[in-house]
Formats: C-alpha cells, structure tokens, sequence
C-alpha cells in the first residue's frame, strides 16, 4: 500500500433517538499543524442550510482564525462540500484529507467539549493541539425568523443507517504528495427509506454515489462472497430482515460492506379510548423473543389537555418468574407531551390515581408520549394496568398503545 488510511464508516442510528446535530468523526493532531487549506465552500463558514453565498474555491487560513467569537459561544467554522483539505506547519508537512467524495470540516485550538462547557468568549483559550472534526452531515442552523426559529425538516440528521468515508494521507512534503493519485475506492451502499422500521410492509432502494456502480446484496456475508444477488429494481419487506451489501464497479477496489436491518413493529395491543374515571384496565402482553418495548399514549379528538396517563404495576416478568418494574429501569427514550416521566408517580409528581384505585409502583406520562426499553430477549411477559390518572382533573382521554420488536 501507499500509506493512505481509508476510514469507512457505517453509522446506525436507533430509530428511537431525537435528531442528532452532527454526524462524524473527531481526532487531533499537534499543534504545529495549524496552518489549513481547503477545497470548498468558503472562505467564511458554511452549513448544510446556509451555504450559497460561500463559493466552491481554494481557500487558506490559520486554525485560530477559523474561530468565530459568538457572543455566546456555539457550533462555528464549519467548512461544507469539501473535497480536500491540508493541515500543514512551516515545513510544508502534515496531513491531508480527501473526501469520499465529499465532506464537513472545521479545525479549532478547542475541543467539542469546551465549546458545549463555556457560557462567554473569554473562557474558549487555545487548548494547543488541533481538534479536526470530518463530519459526514451537520444538522442545518434554521433561524430564518425570530418567531420561528426551527431548523427545517430536509435539513435534519434523521435516524437511519448512514455509509461514509474518507481518506487521510500523511505527508512530509504537501506540495508533492497532495497530487498523487488516490486508491480508487468506493464508497458503501446506503439504503433509501424514510426509516428502518415498518408496521405492514416497506419498499426501499439500495444506492450508490458513484455513477454506474453496481450494488450486489445477500441475506448474509458468505452468500454475499458466494452468490449475491445484483440490485436492479426496488426491494419489498414484509418482515423483519437484514441485508448485507457493497458497491462494485470495473477499475475499482470494492466498497466494505454495508449491513441494513429492516425491523417490522408489532401492535399487540391498542385500547380503546380511556377516559377519565374510566376504571383501570389490565393488559397483558407476550415478550418471548421481543427486544424492544414501546409504549405509546395518545390523544384523542379533544387534544391532550389534562391527558395525565398512567402504566401502573407496569413490569415485566422473566421466565423464572422474577418480576421487574419499568421504574426501576431506564428508558432508551422518553419523550412526552408536557411535564416529565413520573415513576411510581403521576406526571404531577402525585401517587397513581385510577377512579380512586391506588397503585404504589407505575410510570405516570402525559399523552402524546412514547417510552421504549431495551429487553434483549430476556422477558417473557409485560404486565400493568392503564387509564387517566385522577390529577386530570375531570378531562382527559388517550388511546393507549404496546409495540413490540423482535
């Protein structure tokens, strides 16, 4: 080999998590190397929603130059749709980067973490080395008004499975080594759905961002080597399956593979509308083989004002028939639509209140909410009895919902 180190990245994003603000890798190198040049937008920074005034060029700098001093200090200096970029001394050595094809860049005397802990200017001091974030997407800054602040959706970092690359090269000469030919490598496959997960069916693509790439695709990587199939036309799911795939092409080093797995929900149980001074109602649900548990409450056709929804006794119970309750353990995510998680309480920070049924342990959530868990297969039922807490106060109606994957 020549010496490049080509980085490939396969990033799955749980379906369960919020929108993520960037997508990338972060290393540092010494501090000698502070002196960048890149091809790209610039010379200014440059975000995935803010980028049309900065021209694709040839652009040089300091490291400490690439700091922005907001007067709050935040997110800056990224540098979008880069090709290539060199982080140099006086010496003319260093390191270069190639995108695959392209890339996010920004380089600061600070790291991620300094900037997310200083509340003023003055507290972000030069740490020394060069902190060198590549990053394959950053989410959009929005701010197109005051009054409505919110980044746009085409502009968000969804969960998905994401392949990327790029390609460092070490060099003591920069101005000989940059123009040498790269390794003629291609980029994963990536997968075109709006999520990995599916309630009946799901139709998806597999794609490649080098034109007239082939994608071959198995069920596992020995069928991949031995017999794949080649992509030609959209895929179809009905279950939950998984898929292993690379790029090929003539000429060119075969990509490393990509693994997708496309996860069908399962609805187990939906209730019917619960209303306030409704009485409790008990649900059962088999675990054998589940992984996730989802828990959903929902509005109904009045809104979710005063919607104080309760999973009292909610637990789960293992084959030995050791039983555990969900309040002693923490969700994977937990979103709601007012207040915070109460466990073995109301939303309201209150005891569990059915139509004046008492339950000393539960989850108390306010609707639209949503609580998944982690179970790795370890449970063989879930347990709890569900309706409006008395704290709603005279309103208040949901739908309750248990989903299940396996």
């Amino acid at each position: 080999g020549n010496g490049d180190l080509h980085i490939d990245v396969q990033s799955d994003i749980d379906p369960f998590l919020p929108v993520l603000p960037r997508l990338g890798i972060t290393f540092k190198i010494p501090e000698k190397y502070s002196q960048l040049t890149w091809f790209g937008r610039g010379p200014f920074e440059s975000y995935w929603d803010r980028k049309q005034a900065a021209f694709l060029g040839i652009y040089h700098g300091s490291v400490a130059d690439q700091y922005f001093p907001y007067i709050r200090p935040q997110e800056n200096g990224n540098k979008t749709d880069v090709r290539w970029a060199t982080l140099s001394d006086n010496s003319n050595s260093g390191v270069i980067l190639y995108g695959v094809p392209e890339f996010n860049l920004s380089a600061h005397h600070y790291s991620l973490d300094d900037l997310t802990k200083a509340a003023h200017t003055y507290e972000i001091v030069n740490r020394g080395p060069v902190t060198v974030n590549v990053d394959h997407l950053m989410m959009g800054l929005g701010g197109d008004d005051s009054w409505n602040p919110r980044t746009h959706e085409e502009f968000l970092i969804k969960p998905d499975t994401y392949n990327w690359a790029f390609i460092l090269r070490f060099s003591s000469s920069l101005s000989d080594d940059k123009w040498k030919p790269l390794p003629r490598i291609l980029p994963s496959p990536s997968i075109s759905t709006e999520s990995l997960l599916f309630r009946k069916s799901l139709e998806f693509n597999l794609k490649s961002a080098i034109k007239d790439a082939e994608i071959i695709f198995a069920d596992n990587k020995q069928k991949l080597t031995e017999n794949p199939e080649r992509f030609s036309s959209q895929l179809k799911a009905n279950r939950s399956i998984s898929l292993v795939a690379r790029t090929v092409k003539e000429g060119y080093l075969s990509s490393e593979v990509s693994e997708f797995h496309l996860r069908k929900i399962e609805e187990p149980f939906v209730s019917r509308i619960k209303r306030f001074q409704d009485p409790a109602e008990e649900v059962k649900v088999s675990l054998t083989g589940v992984q996730t548990l989802i828990l959903i409450t929902e509005g109904t056709e009045d809104g979710t004002n005063n919607d104080h929804t309760d999973w009292c006794e909610a637990s789960l119970r293992k084959e030995n028939g050791e039983k555990v309750y969900l309040s002693d353990l923490e969700p994977v995510l937990s979103v709601q639509g007012w207040g915070t998680l109460g466990k073995d309480k109301s939303v309201k920070g209150l005891p569990l209140l059915i139509a004046g049924r008492k339950f000393n342990r539960g989850l108390g959530t306010h609707s639209n909410s949503k609580l998944v868990f982690d179970l790795q297969g370890k449970y063989k039922e879930f347990h709890a009895w569900i309706g409006i807490d008395d704290g709603a106060e005279k309103s208040g109606s949901a739908i309750f919902r248990v989903q299940i994957l396996k």
